[in-house]
């Protein structure tokens, strides 16, 4: 071979340096090979070391996109990040890195893993090195060539059982706020043998479950804590701090509490909810067996109506299997409607999902908006949220929840409003279901319950020691 000259020695000595500084930094090799510039406070996150971490941020932070940058990275350059693994391809250059990455329903999972996969296929250094993708994995081999990192991504159903027969290496809890404490200390033992990396992410719920303990039990809040905390405010992304206007405006249709949790990131406490958070948690699944979906077999859909203010008019289908399980399909919501308006959309769900009934909140305007469907002959019902209706509806919510009948397939916009919900009682000893927040789409989805019944077994919550210790 031709000696090389001392352009190519540079060129190789550059080339050394700038794969130590990948290698390095999550945050260098973002910008390297997948042209991200990160903000600070993704870089701090990107380029943390530590085994245990807790990423808490707000609503469009950029958890996701940081968090999949670390994957990619660490499975890239796994025989040099994991001891293990770099024992394991020092001896048989054909090691194995698994990364499980469990979210509480597949849907969830998705949204990480088609960031990571849309990532790699950015870059066409990192493309060459795909061996295998499928819909919920995709198999990269390392830089150095000794080996390959498995990503995974699944539904961590009812019991977290579909999770077993791993030996993550990385374990990567997103919505980890909405994961269920059985599921948890089902998985997490998974990693005792491999010396597991575990990383947390999600905007905080209520102060009570395996997030908020790993948040309480963490740096820099706690000096000695065994996890490493980056909490993100809204306001901390750029690209927010830019359009103030808009901010403000996401506001105004926000209570003090919804503001603190969506946009600060802070943990709110709703320990005297109407419908416990545990039983939301629990409903948070998509009911999956085996990652097979249920087969919903009829339709229904209640529309609540905005009457002023804050308000708005919300539109919440649900789906019904054979055993009337209740699986959240759709939800809309609108303000400012016009009946006329609203009666062409519910028309346009009904074609769509061949609604059986569709139950209308019929006071007020809702009234003509009943009459107007009517006149269409579409499958309506109006229903007079009376003190004694609201009671009967929301009871019979209660029970569905209570049954581990309803599942609400990961979506937090009604968890957030169902956490919100709270009793009070008339002087005649009426039970009234209120909210200092918008409860448009709760009481969407007691309407799209009404034609399901609760059944007759009540379920006992466990007690708190008994969850958690």
């Amino acid at each position: 071979m031709p000696k090389p000259t001392d352009d190519q020695r540079e060129d190789r000595v550059n080339l050394i340096k700038i794969l130590d500084a990948c290698m390095d930094k999550p945050s260098i090799f973002a910008k390297t090979f997948l042209k991200i510039d990160l903000f600070p406070y993704q870089v701090e996150y990107a380029d943390c070391k530590d085994r245990f971490i807790v990423c808490r941020q707000a609503r469009q932070s950029g958890k996701t996109t940081t968090t999949a940058i670390k994957t990619i990275h660490f499975a890239w350059f796994a025989d040099y990040l994991h001891e293990l693994v770099k024992t394991e391809a020092d001896i048989t250059q054909k090691a194995i890195c698994n990364i499980v990455i469990v979210a509480p329903t597949q849907n969830q999972a998705n949204i990480m893993f088609g960031r990571i996969r849309d990532l790699i296929h950015t870059s066409d250094i990192l493309e060459q090195y795909v061996i295998r993708e499928k819909s919920d994995e995709i198999h990269l081999r390392f830089a150095s060539g000794r080996g390959v990192t498995k990503i995974f991504t699944r539904a961590a159903g009812d019991k977290g059982t579909s999770l077993r027969g791993y030996s993550p290496h990385v374990i990567i809890a997103d919505e980890c706020a909405f994961l269920k404490e059985e599921v948890l200390a089902a998985f997490m033992p998974a990693g005792l043998a491999t010396n597991a990396r575990v990383w947390l992410t999600s905007t905080p719920f209520s102060p009570v479950g395996y997030f908020y303990e790993a948040c309480a039990d963490s740096r820099p809040r706690k000096p000695d804590g065994k996890w490493r905390e980056f909490h993100v405010k809204a306001m901390d992304n750029p690209f927010v701090r830019k359009d103030p206007e808009y901010y403000e405006q996401i506001k105004t249709k926000m209570t003090k509490d919804k503001q603190m949790m969506e946009l600060e990131a802070e943990f709110l406490d709703v320990g005297d909810s109407f419908i416990p958070r545990q039983l939301i948690v629990d409903a948070m699944s998509d009911n999956a067996k085996n990652g097979v979906l249920p087969v919903i077999i009829k339709y229904y859909m209640g529309v609540d109506v905005s009457r002023a203010g804050k308000d708005e008019t919300a539109f919440v289908i649900i789906g019904v299997d054979d055993h009337d399980n209740c699986y959240l399909v759709t939800i809309y919501t609108e303000s400012l409607s016009n009946i006329v308006d609203l009666k062409d959309k519910i028309g346009q769900y009904i074609k769509m999902y061949n609604i059986q009934t569709c139950y209308i909140d019929e006071t007020g305007v809702g009234a003509g908006l009943v009459d107007l469907c009517l006149k269409e002959n579409y499958p309506v019902r109006g229903v007079v949220f009376s003190l004694e209706e609201q009671e009967q509806l929301y009871e019979n919510l209660r029970l569905l929840f209570e049954n581990h009948r309803i599942f609400l397939r990961g979506e937090r916009r009604i968890a957030d409003q169902l956490a919100y919900l709270k009793i009070k009682f008339t002087e005649g000893n009426k039970m009234r279901v209120v909210s200092e927040q918008a409860d448009d789409l709760a009481d969407a989805l007691t309407l799209a319950c009404k034609a399901v019944e609760s059944g007759g077994r009540v379920y006992l919550l466990p007690s708190s020691k008994a969850i958690f210790g």
